[in-house]
């Protein structure tokens, strides 16, 4: 999660609630992903759920930016510095520490668009998406949409009586 990323859900969250601010969130980090090279169509809405949740649900647990951004770092650096495998938006050849090889349905290898596309990233990202919205509500960090004052026709605070 960027600073504008975070800026952005934090209003959504004050005006609609975690629960909104989170999707909202996905669909936004999905969609950004649709300009990059080998984007499929299956693709952007996958990095949506993995990583836009993902990240999203960390700020939430937190309420910093430290994790979601060292994450996204993280994330980053093992598929292409270490595995050596395509990431999302990136048309270079990756040179990791190791050369990976993907091979198999594109469900489960994310095709020309790389493994962040896969099931496999989904259910990877399941786990600590999980734990970090759990760990919210356990401490208080999902925020409610803020109900909003109904005001009826003909009422006038003045006259009411006590």
């Amino acid at each position: 999660m960027s600073i504008p990323a975070a800026f952005l859900f934090r209003i959504v969250e004050e005006h609609t609630g975690t629960v909104i601010a989170l999707v909202v969130s996905a669909a936004l980090f999905g969609a950004t992903h649709l300009v990059d090279v080998n984007a499929t169509l299956w693709g952007t809405p996958s990095l949506g759920l993995t990583g836009g949740t993902m990240t999203a649900a960390a700020y939430v647990a937190t309420r910093s930016l430290w994790l979601p951004i060292s994450l996204h770092f993280a994330w980053n650096f093992t598929h292409a510095g270490i595995f050596g495998v395509v990431l999302s938006g990136s048309d270079l050849p990756p040179h990791g520490l190791l050369n990976a090889t993907l091979s198999g349905p594109a469900p489960l290898t994310g095709s020309t668009f790389g493994p962040e596309a896969s099931l496999l990233a989904l259910l990877v990202c399941l786990g600590p998406t999980t734990f970090w919205l759990r760990r919210a509500a356990r401490t208080g960090q999902i925020r409610h949409r803020p109900r909003r004052a109904v005001a009826y026709a003909g009422s006038d605070s003045s006259s009411k009586t006590k």
